[in-house]
């Protein structure tokens, strides 16, 4: 039987440029490192696992196990490949999955792909998945009007788009072939609003398997005459205000 080979590898764009073993700045090797190091361990406190040896190889920065790695981590592994639910590993390796997928959504260009020569899939934790613990969710099917910059739009087979929230926040969208070819102008780098339907998670406030419904018109301008009537209806309302800075100054209780 050939032995196991174990397989880590951080792709990073990041920065202008691909890292790789020849070039990789000294934080992310450290983090990285060291994040590997508690996947491969998990829970198990043992003297082997309190320091695994691997191998730095090519492939981005890849960090490869350079002995037979425990069957905990192989059926953890395994259950990664099945789909995105992280309730089933184990509890060490599941922060590092988290921690991998939320440096994802931060930044496009960084990925992780997690490879072993006994199973067939490799997992791959990216900007477009959704790696989390789904166990104990507390949600409710919901229906939201969001705005945002979309980052991408498309895709070959699951087709969807990335939007970027004011916050900061990227959100991943399941969108129809049918409704992008609809749309009359490429929407990529531009501000949107979209009717959607998602799961809402009643502990977090947080949006899951959003797919969209439809294209909002979304044209926040003001007409002038409709600025000006808004001026009418101001200085009616303040006309027996003799100084309305003032007033407001006296109300908040301060002078700023």
């Amino acid at each position: 039987m050939e032995p196991q080979t174990l397989t880590i590898a951080l792709e990073d764009s990041s920065r202008g440029y691909d890292i790789s073993p020849g070039r990789v700045p000294l934080d992310v090797l450290r983090r990285f490192a060291k994040e590997v190091q508690d996947f491969i361990r998990g829970s198990d406190h043992s003297s082997l696992a309190a320091s695994p040896e691997v191998a730095v190889v090519s492939g981005s920065l890849a960090l490869s196990l350079q002995s037979e790695p425990p069957p905990t981590l192989l059926h953890d592994i395994q259950s990664l490949t099945n789909d995105e639910d992280t309730s089933h590993i184990d509890v060490k390796r599941r922060a590092v999955v988290d921690t991998w997928q939320e440096q994802a959504r931060r930044d496009n260009g960084i990925s992780i792909r997690i490879a072993a020569t006994s199973l067939k899939r490799t997992v791959r934790i990216d900007g477009r998945t959704d790696y989390r613990d789904k166990g104990n969710l507390r949600s409710v099917n919901v229906e939201r009007y969001i705005q945002g910059e979309i980052q991408d739009l498309g895709g070959t087979t699951k087709p969807n788009a990335h939007v970027r929230l004011s916050d900061g926040r990227l959100l991943t969208v399941r969108i129809s072939k049918s409704l992008i070819q609809a749309q009359p102008e490429n929407l990529v780098y531009k501000n949107v609003e979209l009717r959607v339907r998602a799961k809402l998670n009643l502990d977090t406030n947080e949006l899951s398997d959003i797919e969209l419904i439809s294209f909002e018109r979304y044209e926040p301008r003001m007409e002038p005459r409709d600025f000006e009537t808004l001026l009418e209806r101001g200085r009616k309302a303040w006309a027996d205000v003799e100084d309305p800075a003032q007033w407001i100054r006296d109300i908040r209780g301060g002078s700023v």
